[in-house]
């Protein structure tokens, strides 16, 4: 992999094809890799917008608007969880680990674009469970020092080990520093050198300064040795320190807080019982005055603005409790937690954010209503409605707890079937929902697997058991028939006010011509399971079913031919016309067809998620839904034909390219490049000056970006795309000929 990786850095540009148009839409994409599936248990903020976190699963992130928003580094690593993360500077970092009871040190020259583990450290003799615990820079002269703090037992204080190490040479050589305080159960927590000769070290329930470069230490104990012990250590200067821990009296926990303003000589200490540090958790005084805690078993953090004496509590939303916190200019604050949690102030903590992500929701349906409205339903019965082209959704409630199945006649016209029979109606594109058909009397209540809607008025469900459901009159009555087959239907699809087609197990085909009345079997070439249904006309219809099966018509279901399927795990398919369709599956698959079916081809999704649902309001726009929350959009139908020139290294200066092709017919792809984050509009023109669309309006990373103009609604003639990024601004000519 490294011989890969050092290839690839040596070429500047290489030419790529780029074959598929799909953009991630997803809740956790791009821009915010912050998710759900580890705990943040540390962080620190360089500045008042650039920072980093680290958790379990081995994850560093990294900030660069003040935690708004974070983008993943390193990981996962399952073995590993990242306990601490320094930066010497906007470049040089390093993040401890505990991998397999043993202490792993990666450190990064570049801003956290890649981290490595520190050779000089990953064979050192660190035996017996051995866990760097800390890491800390001190500047003497135009020399600085690293220092590493390491414990055994995960540095709980329960051993005798205790392991210093120093580096000289910014981290190429290190040695383990041996003067350390002869003390039963002493595990080193922090030291803090602030010049060649003083320096303080915490640990257990010590506290010892030195005043000769370690030669020997003055110990200040902060209670009995089996009942007392600190976990938050911290210096602002030589002279101010603090640190809080816990004392056990009569077997309940109190707090220790202390604070020294001669260099550790004296120290001022107080008892409470308001909170609770973590074993791991960091204090964080930004000066003598202001600081934050964060507590244990609790969804609270507390500040004060006088050294310590009173502190005020601030409850953080979801019940999840906070791990660290940290700031760097003292406006901006950020602490993380448990299950990706991420709260911020921008006012010196006087108010807070909740930034922690929701847990990503695996869609099963997508119906796109137009280019703007879509809706997704997920498992647990969570159903979302976006007007904004799938960028950001809004949860509403659902009537019933049951796993449902969806229907939209139009934009505003939905109605939901459950597990026991019952359908509901809404008219308000599903904020709303009115419960039109009751569950059937006397058991069993059949389950309704599919439901579908020709227009506002004509509607049929399907379920367990050949039941068979219909409405002409907007589900004000709903008769229900049989297929006299009391064989499962699993799809069903209404082609016009009197025609509707239903499939199920064993291969079974259906279709009524008398508005639901009566259900006649159609002759099918397999006896596999059928899961949907689709027609474009009363012509031509496509099935989906188990392991990939695909059989279409053209005749109105005389004759079904199984085609050539392209992937055996299938999970969805959308035909908005005769000839373009799309399916999706497991692992990201998505392939097109533009011949009814006889031919597929793949489309790049960009995602290893499943692939669950999926819907083309037209042959250009469509999306689809899966996993974990995945989202993704075309405005091209998934594909575009250009070559494009990609840079390994990033941008050094903003640059706005030709749209290609050009002249162009409707579609055509916009790039630019990109030197460093920042938010980015692109907009289109007309001859006249007037706005006509806005393609983009978000903030971006740093690199090559390019985004498709779909001009399918406009006129031939002369437009133009301008780009704005910060202080950049460049407008660019483009043709449309149709």
């Amino acid at each position: 992999m490294k011989r890969i990786f050092f290839a690839l850095s040596m070429l500047a540009v290489f030419s790529l094809r780029v074959d598929a148009q799909w953009v991630d839409r997803s809740t956790a994409s791009r821009n915010n890799q912050n998710s759900t599936d580890h705990d943040n248990k540390c962080v620190f903020m360089y500045d008042g917008s650039m920072g980093w976190m680290g958790g379990t699963n081995g994850t560093i992130l990294k900030t660069s608007d003040g935690g708004d928003s974070w983008l993943l580094q390193h990981g996962p690593e399952n073995s590993n969880v990242v306990t601490v993360v320094r930066f010497l500077n906007a470049s040089t970092g390093y993040a401890l680990a505990r991998t397999a009871n043993q202490g792993c040190v990666y450190v990064t020259t570049n801003g956290g674009n890649l981290w490595t583990v520190n050779k000089a450290l990953r064979d050192s003799a660190l035996a017996d469970s051995a866990t760097f615990n800390d890491v800390t820079f001190t500047t003497f002269g135009d020399s600085t020092f690293i220092w590493l703090t390491a414990g055994g037992d995960f540095g709980r204080p329960v051993a005798y080990h205790q392991y210093v190490y120093v580096s000289k040479d910014t981290g190429r050589t290190w040695t383990n520093f041996t003067k350390l305080p002869s003390i039963p159960y002493l595990t080193v927590f922090k030291l803090y050198f602030f010049n060649p000769s003083d320096g303080v070290i915490s640990g257990g329930n010590v506290i010892c300064r030195t005043s000769n470069g370690g030669e020997t230490w003055d110990q200040l104990r902060i209670g009995p040795e089996n009942n007392s012990m600190f976990f938050s250590f911290q210096f602002i200067d030589s002279d101010t320190g603090f640190f809080a821990g816990q004392r056990i009296i009569n077997s309940a926990g109190y707090v220790i807080l202390g604070k020294t303003y001669n260099g550790a000589m004296t120290w001022l200490l107080d008892s409470t019982k308001f909170f609770t540090p973590f074993y791991d958790a960091d204090m964080c005084f930004v000066n003598s005055q202001l600081g934050f805690n964060v507590t244990l078993n609790s969804n609270q953090l507390y500040r004060t603005t006088n050294g310590g004496t009173n502190w005020t509590g601030f409850n953080l939303g979801s019940d999840l409790p906070l791990f660290d916190v940290n700031s760097a200019d003292g406006k901006t604050v950020v602490a993380v937690g448990a299950v990706g949690k991420v709260v911020k102030s921008a006012d010196s903590g006087k108010t807070w954010s909740d930034l922690t992500p929701q847990k990503p929701v695996n869609y099963t349906y997508v119906k796109y209503l137009s280019k703007d409205l879509a809706v997704g339903y997920g498992v647990g019965n969570e159903l979302f409605l976006s007007s904004d082209s799938c960028k950001t959704w809004t949860e509403f409630d659902m009537p019933t707890a049951l796993n449902v199945h969806i229907a939209f006649a139009d934009s505003l016209n939905a109605w939901i079937a459950d597990d026991s029979s019952r359908i509901y109606h809404s008219i308000n594109s599903g904020r709303t929902w009115t419960l039109q058909k009751e569950e059937i009397s006397g058991p069993p209540n059949p389950p309704i697997n599919g439901i579908h809607f020709f227009d506002d008025a004509t509607g049929c469900a399907v379920g367990d058991g050949g039941y068979i459901t219909a409405t002409t009159d907007s589900g004000r009555i709903w008769i229900s028939e049989s297929d006299n087959q009391s064989i499962n239907l699993y799809g069903v699809f209404v082609a016009s006010k009197t025609r509707a087609w239903a499939v199920g197990a064993g291969g079974i085909i259906i279709v009524s011509y008398d508005q639901f009345h009566t259900w006649i079997p159609q002759s099918s070439p397999v006896s596999t399971t059928l899961r949907s249904v689709v027609f474009t006309d009363t012509l031509h219809g496509s099935i989906l079913g188990d392991g990939g099966i695909i059989l279409t018509t053209t005749n109105g279901g005389i004759s079904w031919i199984q085609e050539s399927s392209p992937d055996a795990s299938l999970n969805s398919m959308s035909f908005p016309d005769a000839e373009n369709g799309w399916v999706v599956g497991n692992s990201g698959k998505i392939y097109r067809t533009q011949n009814g079916g006889k031919n597929w081809e793949s489309q790049e999704s960009g995602v290893q998620s499943n692939l669950n649902g999926i819907d083309f309001v037209d042959d250009l726009h469509g999306v689809a839904v899966g996993d974990s929350g995945v989202v993704l959009t075309t405005g091209t139908g998934g594909v575009t034909s250009t070559i494009k020139t990609i840079n390994l290294s990033p941008p050094q200066t903003f640059e706005l390219g030709q749209n290609y092709p050009n002249p162009f017919n409707p579609t055509t792809i916009i790039s630019y490049e990109l030197p460093a984050n920042d938010m980015v509009r692109l907009e289109i023109y007309d001859i006249l000056g007037r706005k006509i669309e806005t393609l983009l309006s978000e903030r971006q990373n740093a690199g090559n970006h390019s985004v498709p103009f779909n001009a399918s609604n406009l006129s031939s003639g002369v437009y133009f795309y301008r780009l704005s990024a910060g202080s950049f601004v460049q407008t660019k000519k483009l043709m449309l000929i149709k």
